[in-house]
């Protein structure tokens, strides 16, 4: 693999995560800079979906609004994190895909 990178979860209750189902967010270090990036699941997004149509939040549930730098995976582990970021440098997109 070419150019390394580091990641650290950060969000306050790593201990904690439930990895089909939270919102975490992770710093990433790549080519010297700083990246924060949240990363969530889709099972997350669902659960989110399915109170948004009790609340009447955001149409009744009819879409969930992704703000920059936001990855969505099935599990949340450090293996699934590790693995999804090595892709985006192979393929090039790791610094689209996050924001500093």
């Amino acid at each position: 693999m070419g150019q390394e990178f580091k990641f650290e979860i950060v969000h306050p209750y790593v201990e904690k995560i439930n990895p089909k189902q939270d919102l975490v967010d992770i710093r990433v270090r790549y080519k010297g800079k700083e990246y924060m990036c949240s990363v969530t699941t889709t099972e997350y997004i669902n659960t989110l979906m399915e109170s948004y149509e009790k609340t009447g939040e955001n149409k009744e549930g009819a879409y969930f609004w992704i703000k920059g730098g936001m990855l969505v995976l099935k599990e949340i582990t450090e293996a699934t994190i590790r693995t999804t970021l090595e892709d985006l440098v192979e393929r090039g997109d790791l610094e689209e895909f996050l924001h500093s």
